[in-house]
């Protein structure tokens, strides 16, 4: 009975009768208190009114009715992310996984909530993707996770498969850009953007990538100029804020980019990869001391980030800490092919012990 009032109850909502919905959805909970369908429905409607308060309750309700009960916890699950409440809701989402080990939304939910830590994401995305493997947005979110990962082959491969499916998905042709960006294959990447754009100039995320593409190419005032238009069409974009804060990085405005990274890193703090970048910017405009507590927490987050591992030596360098210092040296000397980053790395290893030879 609790399914068919809920059906109905949607049917009338549908019809812009609210208030009708409601009606039947409090009779019905007056005769059995605890049906979960139920409950749900009338959450929806809370929620749906912008009164979460009670839309909570009701949904909390719905779960201690009926653990298996998925839409529930589904729907308080997102409830909580929403409200900034991650933790809850991802041990929300294990209990269902635990009930439910082959819930592929709820793993794909986790995935998602832990966007900012990919590493730690990675794995339920690639088993929601393992159990539903034509789910485009699943492809698109573990594409995406192993962009951040740094593991190109792999994102390029799970973006393609999406595309596979659905050849005309404006988001998987625009992350796939990034991909062909970051491989320098800034011809591919700036025509496929450049065709997003000429459909929907107002793509804000289309022309934040055209931004990095120009940036990559060092184009650095055309990237400027485009990603100021981004964020124009959308000033909260967070993936253009950080496009700007490396486009001022590139132009030496330092302090600028800290700026922006550490309003970044207030709103989102435990985003790796922002605090990453800001202990480098902060590094590269002069001040170590701040600098360091960022580069310390970031660098076992990415332990094979060279660029983050010469910024941490620096400072610990000029913090006064020269064990530390070379040891991190060495491991970027070993670890980087010929170029600037062992050149950089080479010398300071040899000018310390030049030092340490005249004491």
């Amino acid at each position: 009975f609790g399914s068919l009032c809920a059906v109905e109850a949607a049917a009338l909502t549908s019809l812009g009768r609210r208030d009708e919905a409601v009606s039947l959805l409090d009779e019905r909970l007056a005769e059995d208190p605890d049906d979960p369908e139920v409950l749900a429905s009338r959450a929806t409607l809370h929620l749906a009114a912008g009164q979460t308060g009670p839309g909570e309750a009701l949904l909390r309700r719905a779960v201690v009715a009926d653990a298996l009960h998925h839409r529930s916890r589904l729907a308080l699950a997102a409830l909580l992310t929403g409200s900034g409440r991650e933790g809850e809701a991802v041990a929300l989402l294990e209990d269902l996984l635990r009930i439910d080990p082959g819930h592929a939304e709820a793993l794909a939910r986790i995935g998602a909530v832990r966007a900012a830590d990919p590493a730690a994401a990675r794995p339920y995305l690639e088993e929601a993707v393992r159990l539903q493997p034509r789910r485009v947005e699943y492809l698109q979110q573990l594409g995406v996770c192993y962009l951040r990962l740094g593991d190109h082959r792999r994102a390029e491969a799970t973006l393609r498969r999406g595309l596979e499916l659905t050849p005309n998905d404006r988001d998987l042709v625009n992350n796939l850009t990034v991909v062909l960006t970051l491989e320098a294959r800034y011809a591919e990447a700036e025509a496929a953007l450049r065709g997003l754009l000429e459909t929907d100039p107002a793509f804000a995320e289309a022309r934040n990538n055209l931004a990095l593409c120009l940036l990559y190419q060092g184009r650095a005032a055309e990237a400027e100029a485009e990603v100021r238009r981004s964020l124009a069409v959308a000033p909260e974009l967070r993936d253009a804020r950080l496009t700007l804060s490396e486009v001022l990085f590139t132009q030496r405005r330092y302090r600028e980019s800290a700026g922006m990274l550490a309003e970044l890193l207030a709103e989102a703090p435990h985003d790796h990869e922002v605090r990453a970048r800001l202990g480098m910017a902060l590094e590269a405009g002069g001040d170590p001391a701040r600098a360091l507590p960022e580069l310390r927490a970031a660098a076992p987050v990415f332990p094979g980030h060279l660029e983050l591992a010469l910024a941490l030596a620096r400072a610990e360098e000029r913090a006064g800490d020269p064990a530390a210092a070379r040891e991190l040296y060495a491991a970027v000397a070993r670890a980087s092919a010929p170029g600037a980053l062992r050149d950089e790395a080479t010398g300071a290893l040899e000018r310390m012990a030049l030092a340490a030879g005249d004491r």
